[in-house]
């Protein structure tokens, strides 16, 4: 992947330091330099971290496939010949984000909104962008009737029409 290079910097980077430093060393997604930091308490092996990184991210795609889909061996072939696969060989602390937002599409189906807003803080912890999983459960849960189209579809021309002012204040809330 084209970040990994990157990746590798911050792994080495990252030290035995406190986990208060790590924190304010890392404003943003902290929770990747601590992965970083159990991972060389463990081992100082840069594979062996790609290769935790890669369970977290795939193995609850893989469980939630073979659960929710009636032919799961087909669909994790689609999921490897299509594109969100191949950022997972880039994108470590997204492909994260992604796995986590699994378990969180999981809690919100079980309704059990706590545990899905602490996974969502985790998965936040690992990418910013892991911030729009909160709209995951109010969109499960509601019911949408056929009265909801007209409106839809008019927030959904807004959106269009609009999107790079909607993009430019949403990215106001990242740093």
């Amino acid at each position: 992947g084209v970040d990994l290079h990157n990746y590798k910097i911050k792994f080495d980077e990252i030290s035995f330091s406190s986990l208060m430093t790590l924190f304010s060393n890392s404003t943003t997604e902290p929770a990747f330099g601590m992965l970083i930091m159990l991972s060389k308490l463990i081992t100082n092996s840069y594979q062996f971290f790609l290769c935790v990184c890669a369970i977290i991210s795939v193995v609850p795609i893989m469980v939630f496939y073979i659960k929710e889909s009636n032919h799961s061996v087909l669909t994790m072939a689609l999921f490897i010949g299509i594109a969100p696969f191949t950022i997972f060989f880039s994108g470590l602390r997204q492909s994260i984000a992604i796995g986590l937002g699994i378990i969180c599409y999981h809690y919100c189906k079980e309704k059990k909104l706590v545990f899905f807003l602490l996974s969502v803080f985790l998965a936040f912890l690992f990418h910013q962008s892991a911030i729009i999983l909160l709209l995951l459960y109010p969109l499960i849960h509601v019911r949408i009737t056929k009265k909801w189209i007209i409106p839809i579809a008019a927030v959904y021309a807004l959106c269009m029409i609009f999107n790079k002012q909607i993009f430019s204040v949403l990215l106001g809330f990242s740093d």
